[in-house]
Order: structure tokens, then C-alpha cells, then sequence
């Protein structure tokens, strides 16, 4: 519907109406609607109907020093903001792609309404977001595991209400790891493990359920997670023929 100012001042001349008609016949079939019914029809209350809900601080956001995500509990978070009228929406974050910096706003304001909406408020803050060469970084430290299912779990779903490591992932590249070494190198173990289970679900008549019913039978109770994520490093390849021949 496009946009009508209705607080624009009216022509002060206008066509004698029998003018009009001539002009026009259709014209005269859409009367100019009076002042009466324009306020009745866009009255106070229904553009309060129609308003968001904003994101309201009980302090300023952003000061000149403060670059880190403000304590929990220091912000007011009234409500889950809306998107922006330019801000992409979350189904643009397909697979492995990420939606450029600058489809969700620039701002850091912009940028935490984008990341609340997409994560909500509670898991946006698990993370003591940093706000670092442009836009906010979330904290993760990878979750101890036990079985070798766990690694998929944090990878999919998250654990301990933190955003999972796919839409991390998904979302920041490898920048929510910050150069880390030792997030780089747990990183590369537990992929080994995440890509063999996608790699197993993509099997003709397989899917992730029947990926973790193999895995649980066969190497379950002779590995824990990080020792079966390095017995991949030199035998992935029979894992995979072992595959081929379940159930």
C-alpha cells in the first residue's frame, strides 16, 4: 500500500467538480473523502495498534569506551525488536553462506536488533557479544563432551542455551574463533566427527538418525568423543566401508 502523507497541506485551487467529471468519468466515482472521515478512518489509536515494539535502554548503548556488549542485567530489553525496514531477514542465512555485514545495517544498534531477532535475547547474551571491527562478535568456549554424539548435538542444537556452533558458524565464518588456537585446533577435531555424520546421512536410504544409530552400535562403547574424533584422522575410510554394510 503506498504511503499517504496526511499531514501535507491541500492544494488551495481545485477543479470545478462538472470539470473534473468531463476530464475524467471515473473520476467522479471516488469522491475526495471528507476531514471527517480521514480522522475517523486514521484516528490515534489505530497507528498505536500498527506501532513496533521498540528496543529501549535504561542506559545509552553505546558510550565513546564501551565496546563490549553491556553487563547482563544493565540493559532494559523491553521487547524482541522488529527488523528494520532494510534489514534482511533471517531465512537469507542458507547452508554455509553468510548475508553481507551490510543487508542488516551498519550500526551497532542495527546489528544487535538483527542478532536478537534471529537468536533471541536470552542466547544473544550467553555469549557477552563484543563489538569488534564492526560488528559484534559473540563469545564461545567449545562444551566438554563425553559421547561422541555430543559433538553433533552442540553442532545442531547448542548446549547450555548458547547459540549452536552451526549458526555460529553459519553466521560469523571462523571469526567467532578469533585467530584461537586452541579453538582452531578443537575445531578441526570435531569437524572430522560432524563431517562424517553428514556425510553418512547423505547415503542413499540414510538420514542423521540412522547416522547416530551406527555410530552408537558400532563405535559407542570402545570410544569416547575425542578419542573416536582422532581414530578418524587415519581411518575414516573404514568407518565409511563399515557403513556400507549396516544394519
Amino acid at each position: 500500500m503506498p504511503f499517504v502523507d496526511f499531514n501535507c497541506e491541500a492544494p488551495t485551487q481545485h477543479l470545478d467538480p462538472s470539470r473534473e467529471a468531463s476530464i475524467n468519468p471515473l473520476f467522479s466515482q471516488f469522491p475526495i473523502p471528507d476531514e471527517a472521515w480521514t480522522s475517523a478512518a486514521f484516528s490515534d489509536s489505530d497507528s498505536q495498534n500498527i506501532a513496533h515494539p521498540q528496543l529501549s535502554f535504561s542506559q545509552p548503548f553505546l558510550s565513546a569506551h564501551q565496546t563490549e556488549f553491556p553487563a547482563l542485567g544493565s540493559p532494559s530489553l523491553t521487547a524482541t525488536p522488529p527488523l528494520a525496514a532494510h534489514v534482511a531477514p533471517a531465512t537469507h542465512f542458507i547452508g554455509s553462506s553468510t548475508v553481507p555485514a551490510q543487508s542488516f545495517g551498519s550500526s551497532p544498534e542495527e546489528r544487535q536488533a538483527y542478532y536478537i531477532q534471529r537468536f533471541t535475547v536470552a542466547r544473544w547474551k550467553k555469549h557477552s557479544p563484543q563489538w569488534v571491527d564492526g560488528d559484534w562478535l559473540p563469545l564461545y568456549k567449545y562444551a566438554s563432551a563425553n559421547a561422541i554424539w555430543d559433538y553433533w548435538v552442540e553442532w545442531k542444537e547448542g548446549v547450555d542455551g548458547f547459540i549452536s556452533v552451526e549458526d555460529l558458524t553459519t553466521t560469523w565464518g571462523a571469526k567467532w574463533r578469533r585467530n584461537n588456537s586452541s579453538l582452531k585446533n578443537e575445531n578441526g577435531r570435531r569437524m572430522k566427527v560432524i563431517n562424517l555424520i553428514l556425510e553418512l546421512s547423505r547415503k542413499p536410504r540414510w538420514n542423521v538418525n540412522l547416522a547416530r544409530r551406527f555410530i552408537t552400535d558400532t563405535y559407542a562403547s570402545h570410544y569416547r568423543a575425542r578419542a573416536f574424533a582422532d581414530y578418524l584422522k587415519d581411518n575414516r575410510a573404514a568407518v565409511i566401508a563399515a557403513a556400507d554394510n549396516y544394519p
